[in-house]
């Protein structure tokens, strides 16, 4: 008979009258009871005892804590259905917790959680699968694990599958399928699916586009004090996006997405300061919020905080600019790479200080090429494109087919030839072509530093050739007779058209980032796994000139610091001199390219260009094959994308239908069409 007078109970029985004790319903609470009736209900092997049992042994609650006996009673609750214990003990599993690390055993144990149907249990197991957490990846089996923790009701799972339907991983983009797994994630109440919702309802993608509810949901979701809401919102009050620009309520609402440690409102409310915006110009504010941002990684911060170190006339303080562009660049900022200090100027002066001893001088010429440094980027600036006109870019059916293969894969990127391969023989020469009197001796030391004999094809070794320049076109029509006989294959080819974002992003993407395993159970021993958080930042785009009047104006700036180097070449020896002239030549380079001939002029042309060595290049497919560096993958990525086939495509219906299945396999149906040329070819 039973010390506890419990002989004539059932299991349950004795299990319920344990959780009385344990909690004290109806009896005083006292927790050393609960254990012993948890342990004869165990005994009888009833399951939810066993769990019990286990976690109160776990933790020392009640009774002595004594971790072997509850890994043990743990598993033999796991092995008897009990969902919960199984994932109590794969998450000790999981963090070494008074176990040693098994993840083997970790997803063993969550899958049998799974089967017990637990829904945390399902959606972590599906994010070891996504990620390849110590189990091989598997991104099929993650999405029948998401999807039925979905319908175990979790709210993670939910957005998650939304994030893949968005961003075409996995499954093929659907944005519509995107909007109603957002939406069951917001129903079911997670925040973030809120904003995610709002974004598609704003910008019209996979749902109608309605302005009013994008603001309703922003301000639901930033409610609940959720950072990219109350940031978006902000960033509609202050550009006045379907309701009155107000720049008090943005300001405030920018503050308080701050204070919920948002990066992107701290950089946008940083250029508020700075500019005076709508608040009171404060510099010192402006700088603080920068840093903020640049310790979370935020790339415009680092970027606009790098720009007031290298420009400010009272913050100036170029090495701090140079760690900061360094960095915005190394992770894909596009113009902070335009900021860049050349490589080869840092190398010259560390040869010139073992070749020649210059003292004085030395310093001097360092400075005239930090000058000269600066002049050609604000040349290069001066050329940036900056309008949002969709720019096409020629092309023959080979390429289609590397760009948009016909099995899905990310390699929707741009080709850059090196420029010798072009058949104008004054490609880049224009600019030391122009004559002029008021300016006829300025682009003589130019012309020499081009001209001079080290910068042949009879170079001594391949290893003393300079950078190459490759280059991408673009032009501002995309169907134009003139255009298709030039490169557009004789008219047998393809114009890819494509919009480009001008200036920074203020409104935070909605590829967000997939909550991880670790996250979920709050451990800090495994990377947080990112969704396509940064976009595929496009190329910098640069305006080709071809009027002499801004050629001439680009030889005087750059006759400036160009004579101050010239004038000190005397006092160095040849070798000296020799590496001079070769920094020279592939510093200059880049701005070379950006002109041409007046007869060229109707192209309107727009060009992607960029210095690069032959350690940083490929080979094409062709034999022999030509030297090429790529884009990231950035195309088809903005509606209003298409596609035209040229007017001389024999199967123009084959052809439509080929590029309509390539775009669909690669995720691109919602965001690109697929036209005829209306050229009538002759």
């Amino acid at each position: 008979m039973s010390g506890n007078g419990t002989s004539n109970m059932s299991a349950k029985e004795i299990f319920d009258l344990a959780m009385n004790y344990y909690n004290g319903t109806d009896v005083k609470k006292n927790k050393e009871k609960a254990a012993e009736l948890f342990k004869e209900a165990a005994n009888a092997g009833y399951k939810f005892a066993i769990n019990n049992l286990a976690f109160m042994y776990k933790n020392g609650d009640g009774v002595k804590k004594d971790t072997e006996k509850a890994v043990m009673l743990l598993q033999q609750a796991a092995d008897a259905g009990n969902g919960n214990a199984a994932y109590a003990l794969a998450e000790m599993y999981f963090k070494s917790d008074s176990v040693p690390l098994d993840m083997k055993k970790s997803a063993q144990l969550l899958q049998q959680s799974v089967d017990a149907n637990h829904p945390t249990a399902a959606y972590n197991l599906a994010l070891m699968n996504y990620d390849g957490i110590h189990i091989e990846k598997n991104k099929k089996k993650a999405a029948i694990l998401l999807q039925k923790s979905v319908d175990l009701g979790n709210a993670k799972a939910a957005y998650n599958l939304a994030v893949m339907y968005q961003t075409g991983d996995y499954f093929e983009q659907d944005l519509q399928q995107a909007a109603v797994f957002y939406q069951k994630s917001m129903d079911l109440g997670y925040d973030e699916a809120i904003n995610n919702l709002a974004m598609m309802y704003k910008d019209g993608k996979g749902v109608e586009q309605n302005l009013d509810k994008a603001f309703a949901l922003y301000q639901q979701a930033a409610k609940l004090n959720n950072s990219n809401a109350t940031n978006n919102l902000a960033v509609m009050y202050k550009n006045g996006d379907g309701i009155s620009k107000d720049l008090k309520k943005a300001v405030k609402l920018f503050q308080q997405a701050v204070k919920l440690g948002n990066s992107n409102a701290m950089n946008t409310l940083a250029g508020m300061y700075r500019n005076g915006n709508g608040v009171i110009k404060n510099m010192d504010q402006a700088v603080d919020l920068l840093q903020q941002a640049s310790t979370l990684d935020n790339l415009d911060a680092i970027y606009n905080l790098a720009i007031i170190y290298r420009y400010d006339d009272i913050l100036k303080d170029r090495k701090k600019s140079i760690i900061l562009f360094t960095k915005a660049a190394g992770k894909g900022h596009a113009m902070a790479a335009l900021h860049m200090p050349h490589k080869l100027i840092a190398q010259l002066f560390n040869k010139l200080d073992k070749l020649d001893k210059l003292e004085d001088n030395f310093l001097e010429l360092e400075d005239n090429f930090l000058e000269l440094e600066d002049t050609i980027r604000a040349i290069k600036e001066r050329h940036i494109y900056t309008y949002k006109f969709p720019l096409a870019h020629f092309t023959s059916w080979p390429a289609i087919e590397n760009i948009i293969p016909e099995t899905a894969k990310e390699n929707n990127v741009l080709r850059l030839y090196n420029v010798d391969y072009m058949n104008d023989p004054a490609e880049g020469r224009s600019l030391m072509n122009v004559k002029s009197t008021s300016s006829e001796n300025s682009n003589v030391f130019l012309n020499d530093i081009f001209e001079n004999t080290i910068f042949s094809n009879e170079t001594n070794t391949i290893n003393s050739v300079p950078p190459s320049i490759y280059s991408l076109s673009f032009t501002e029509s995309s169907d134009r007779l003139d255009l298709w006989r030039a490169y557009g294959n004789d008219g047998d080819g393809f114009s890819i058209v494509t919009t480009f974002p001008i200036g920074g992003i203020e409104e935070i993407s909605s590829r967000q980032t997939l909550d991880t395993f670790a996250k979920q159970i709050d451990t800090d021993n495994i990377q947080k796994n990112n969704l396509n958080t940064q976009p595929n930042i496009p190329p910098i785009l640069f305006r080709v000139f071809y009027d002499d009047k801004n050629k001439l104006e680009t030889i005087e700036k750059l006759n400036i610091p160009l004579k101050k180097i010239e004038d000190k070449l005397s006092k160095l020896n040849e070798l000296a001199k020799n590496e001079i002239y070769y920094v020279l030549y592939a510093t200059l380079l880049e701005v070379m390219y950006l002109y041409k001939d007046e007869q060229y002029s109707t192209e309107r042309e727009v060009r992607v260009i960029q210095a690069m060595s032959l350690d940083d290049v490929k080979l094409d497919e062709r034999k022999p094959g030509r030297l090429y560096c790529e884009t990231t993958p950035f195309l088809f990525k903005n509606m209003s994308s298409k596609i035209v086939i040229g007017p001389k495509v024999q199967d123009r219906q084959v052809a439509l239908w080929n590029l309509r299945y390539r775009l669909k396999k690669n995720g691109f149906g919602d965001t690109t069409s697929v036209v005829f040329s209306d050229v009538n070819y002759r």
